[in-house]
Protein backbone atom coordinates (compact mmCIF):
# COMPACT_ATOMS: atom_id res chain seq x y z
CA UNK A 1 0.00 0.00 0.00
CA UNK A 2 3.10 2.20 1.02
CA UNK A 3 5.08 2.04 -2.42
CA UNK A 4 1.51 2.08 -4.08
CA UNK A 5 0.87 5.74 -2.56
CA UNK A 6 4.64 6.75 -3.72
CA UNK A 7 3.97 5.61 -7.08
CA UNK A 8 0.64 7.45 -7.17
CA UNK A 9 2.80 10.96 -5.80
CA UNK A 10 5.36 10.32 -8.34
CA UNK A 11 2.74 10.03 -11.06
CA UNK A 12 1.12 13.34 -9.56
CA UNK A 13 4.52 15.09 -9.59
CA UNK A 14 5.28 14.06 -12.97
CA UNK A 15 1.87 15.53 -14.32
CA UNK A 16 2.03 18.78 -12.70
CA UNK A 17 5.29 18.95 -13.98
CA UNK A 18 4.61 18.37 -17.54
CA UNK A 19 1.35 20.53 -17.37
CA UNK A 20 3.32 23.57 -16.31
CA UNK A 21 6.28 22.79 -18.73
CA UNK A 22 3.64 22.43 -21.61
CA UNK A 23 2.07 25.32 -20.36
CA UNK A 24 5.56 27.70 -20.96
CA UNK A 25 6.62 26.11 -24.06
CA UNK A 26 3.22 27.00 -25.44
CA UNK A 27 3.08 30.53 -23.82
CA UNK A 28 6.73 31.17 -25.57
CA UNK A 29 5.96 29.80 -29.17
CA UNK A 30 3.09 32.53 -28.84
CA UNK A 31 5.06 35.45 -28.14
CA UNK A 32 8.11 34.12 -30.68
CA UNK A 33 5.16 34.05 -33.41
CA UNK A 34 3.73 37.17 -32.59
CA UNK A 35 7.17 38.81 -32.68
CA UNK A 36 7.54 37.33 -35.60
CA UNK A 37 4.30 38.79 -37.34
CA UNK A 38 5.04 41.94 -35.72
CA UNK A 39 8.33 41.97 -37.73
CA UNK A 40 6.92 40.92 -41.13
CA UNK A 41 4.70 43.51 -41.03
CA UNK A 42 7.27 46.23 -39.72
CA UNK A 43 9.79 44.84 -42.91
CA UNK A 44 6.62 45.23 -45.53
CA UNK A 45 6.17 48.14 -44.27
CA UNK A 46 9.44 49.92 -44.53
CA UNK A 47 10.19 48.31 -47.66
CA UNK A 48 7.26 50.19 -49.08
CA UNK A 49 8.07 53.52 -48.20
CA UNK A 50 11.20 53.33 -49.20
CA UNK A 51 9.91 52.38 -52.43
CA UNK A 52 7.65 54.98 -52.30
CA UNK A 53 10.20 57.63 -51.40
CA UNK A 54 12.48 56.16 -54.15
CA UNK A 55 9.47 56.45 -56.61
CA UNK A 56 8.87 60.54 -55.19
CA UNK A 57 12.06 61.25 -55.33
CA UNK A 58 13.09 60.29 -58.86
CA UNK A 59 10.09 62.11 -60.00
CA UNK A 60 11.37 65.01 -57.90
CA UNK A 61 14.53 65.22 -59.61
CA UNK A 62 13.00 64.97 -63.17
CA UNK A 63 10.48 67.56 -62.45
CA UNK A 64 13.20 70.08 -60.77
CA UNK A 65 15.38 69.13 -63.96
CA UNK A 66 12.33 69.48 -65.90
CA UNK A 67 13.64 66.63 -68.67
CA UNK A 68 11.58 63.58 -70.20
CA UNK A 69 11.43 60.25 -69.12
CA UNK A 70 10.68 57.25 -71.67
CA UNK A 71 7.62 55.33 -71.43
CA UNK A 72 10.08 52.19 -69.94
CA UNK A 73 10.96 54.69 -67.38
CA UNK A 74 7.90 55.76 -66.51
CA UNK A 75 6.27 52.26 -65.96
CA UNK A 76 9.11 51.09 -63.29
CA UNK A 77 8.98 53.75 -61.57
CA UNK A 78 5.31 53.06 -61.53
CA UNK A 79 5.62 49.81 -60.29
CA UNK A 80 7.25 51.38 -57.36
CA UNK A 81 4.14 53.41 -57.37
CA UNK A 82 1.60 50.53 -57.48
CA UNK A 83 3.48 47.97 -55.26
CA UNK A 84 4.30 50.48 -52.47
CA UNK A 85 1.20 52.97 -52.10
CA UNK A 86 -0.75 49.90 -51.63
CA UNK A 87 1.36 47.85 -48.94
CA UNK A 88 1.58 51.22 -47.45
CA UNK A 89 -2.41 51.65 -47.03
CA UNK A 90 -2.83 48.04 -46.01
CA UNK A 91 0.28 48.47 -43.08
CA UNK A 92 -2.00 51.65 -41.70
CA UNK A 93 -5.41 50.09 -41.82
CA UNK A 94 -3.66 47.31 -39.80
CA UNK A 95 -3.00 49.49 -37.63
CA UNK A 96 -2.47 49.89 -33.60
CA UNK A 97 -3.06 45.42 -34.22
CA UNK A 98 0.42 45.21 -35.55
CA UNK A 99 2.32 48.51 -34.90
CA UNK A 100 2.71 50.72 -32.02
CA UNK A 101 0.46 54.22 -31.93
CA UNK A 102 3.02 55.85 -33.04
CA UNK A 103 4.05 54.10 -35.85
CA UNK A 104 -0.10 53.72 -36.61
CA UNK A 105 0.24 57.90 -36.50
CA UNK A 106 2.64 58.10 -38.85
CA UNK A 107 1.38 55.89 -41.87
CA UNK A 108 -1.98 57.18 -41.45
CA UNK A 109 -0.77 60.87 -41.47
CA UNK A 110 1.35 59.84 -44.69
CA UNK A 111 -1.78 58.25 -46.04
CA UNK A 112 -4.08 61.28 -45.28
CA UNK A 113 -1.29 63.56 -47.02
CA UNK A 114 -2.06 62.20 -50.50
CA UNK A 115 -5.49 64.09 -49.75
CA UNK A 116 -3.60 67.43 -49.74
CA UNK A 117 -4.33 70.10 -52.11
CA UNK A 118 -0.66 71.64 -53.97
CA UNK A 119 -0.74 73.96 -56.66
CA UNK A 120 1.95 72.24 -59.09
CA UNK A 121 3.09 68.52 -59.88
CA UNK A 122 6.24 69.50 -58.25
CA UNK A 123 5.17 70.86 -55.41
CA UNK A 124 3.11 67.37 -54.80
CA UNK A 125 6.02 65.51 -55.70
CA UNK A 126 8.34 66.71 -53.60
CA UNK A 127 5.51 67.58 -50.71
CA UNK A 128 5.49 63.71 -50.73
CA UNK A 129 8.47 62.61 -51.05
CA UNK A 130 9.22 64.92 -47.32
CA UNK A 131 6.08 62.63 -45.94
CA UNK A 132 7.76 59.61 -46.99
CA UNK A 133 10.79 60.47 -45.46
CA UNK A 134 9.44 61.37 -42.89
CA UNK A 135 7.43 58.32 -42.33
CA UNK A 136 10.36 55.91 -42.77
CA UNK A 137 12.24 57.20 -40.40
CA UNK A 138 9.59 57.62 -37.76
CA UNK A 139 8.66 53.27 -38.92
CA UNK A 140 12.75 52.64 -38.47
CA UNK A 141 12.42 54.59 -35.17
CA UNK A 142 9.51 53.08 -33.61
CA UNK A 143 10.68 49.31 -35.27
CA UNK A 144 13.80 49.55 -33.15
CA UNK A 145 11.95 50.21 -29.65
CA UNK A 146 9.03 48.00 -30.84
CA UNK A 147 10.56 44.59 -31.67
CA UNK A 148 13.39 44.78 -28.86
CA UNK A 149 13.61 41.75 -26.83
CA UNK A 150 13.01 41.95 -23.50
CA UNK A 151 15.71 41.28 -21.52
CA UNK A 152 16.09 38.07 -19.79
CA UNK A 153 16.26 37.23 -16.07
CA UNK A 154 20.42 36.67 -15.90
CA UNK A 155 21.08 39.88 -18.01
CA UNK A 156 18.77 42.06 -15.42
CA UNK A 157 20.63 40.23 -12.46
CA UNK A 158 23.59 41.23 -13.90
CA UNK A 159 23.14 44.61 -14.67
CA UNK A 160 21.96 44.94 -11.01
CA UNK A 161 24.76 44.05 -9.70
CA UNK A 162 27.26 46.15 -11.74
CA UNK A 163 25.30 48.81 -10.90
CA UNK A 164 25.31 47.93 -6.91
CA UNK A 165 29.09 47.64 -7.61
CA UNK A 166 29.55 50.96 -9.08
CA UNK A 167 27.07 53.02 -6.71
CA UNK A 168 29.25 51.38 -3.91
CA UNK A 169 32.55 52.66 -5.19
CA UNK A 170 30.77 55.99 -5.72
CA UNK A 171 31.23 55.90 -9.40
CA UNK A 172 28.20 57.74 -11.24
CA UNK A 173 27.12 55.75 -14.59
Amino acid sequence: MNAVLELLKLALVGLVSGLFSYYLAGRKHRAEKWWELRVTAYQDAIAALSDLYYYFDRYSNIEMTQRNISDEKRKELKLFWDNGYHNVRKAADAGAFLFSTEAETALKTFIKGEDEHYETYFEYVDGRCVDARKCLDALVSCSKTDLRLPDNIFKKWINRLLTRQTLDKGIKL
